[in-house]
């Protein structure tokens, strides 16, 4: 779980996609892979969902209102995604789902908060899925990161990752292993879309395939 510290750092390539969990909903024939939103309140979960998939100006974000139940947001992507954005208090036994449904959790914390909430929260979350869905994607978005100067966000960041890393080895030598990827991601700033965007490319399983047929193209075609 090495961290560089730059707008998105990821512990394991990305090559390493999990294994693609789609369901159909009960309300919608199209199948769609589901995404798990957590992080306490005021993190910035539905901030991260309106000004992505809603074009919401960041400067509106603070109008939001708390997220009080699970909701799931349908979206069309390049893969069908059902978004689950879940209140601050979720828990694993309040759910509602299984973690197998899912093939992402992306869990938000604010970059101001080195407190051991969030962080209790995160690896309450990071266990049950290893033991319940090993193949799932864990990414955490170190979110808020313009409300600090350089120096600080960096402190912050590398502060959030020793301190989740810390508390895994020490429940168990065995989570070292796992693929966990830290994003410092921002509403305000290209960050946010580069790193959903590395989180949605590990889950379009015909990637490598899209990308060998680029590549070989660019070699028959270097004009172009």
């Amino acid at each position: 779980m090495a961290a560089n510290y730059s707008s998105t750092q990821s512990s394991s390539p990305l090559n390493q996609r999990p294994k693609l969990n789609v369901h159909r909903s009960s309300s919608d024939s199209v199948a769609r892979t589901k995404i798990l939103l957590l992080g306490l309140r005021r993190a910035g979960k539905t901030s991260i969902q309106q000004v992505l998939f809603n074009n919401l100006p960041p400067k509106q974000t603070f109008y939001l209102e708390t997220t009080m139940r699970i909701v799931k947001h349908h979206v069309d992507t390049v893969i069908p995604l059902e978004i689950w954005d879940c209140p601050a208090n979720t828990t694993v036994e309040s759910l509602g789902a299984p973690l197998s449904q899912f093939s992402t959790i992306i869990f938000v914390i604010d970059i101001r908060d080195l407190y051991n909430q969030p962080i209790s929260k995160l690896v309450e979350f990071i266990v049950a899925s290893y033991s319940e869905n090993p193949d799932i994607s864990l990414e955490v978005f170190v979110h808020k990161a313009e409300k600090l100067q350089e120096d600080d966000k960096i402190e912050n960041f590398r502060q959030i990752h020793e301190r989740v890393s810390d508390r895994l080895l020490d429940m168990s030598p065995e989570y070292e292993q796992m693929q966990l990827n830290f994003h410092l991601t921002s509403v305000y700033d290209h960050s946010l879309h580069e790193a959903f965007s590395r989180v949605l490319h590990k889950l379009i399983e015909s990637l490598p395939y899209l990308e060998e047929l680029l590549n070989v193209f660019c070699a028959v075609r270097p004009d172009q």
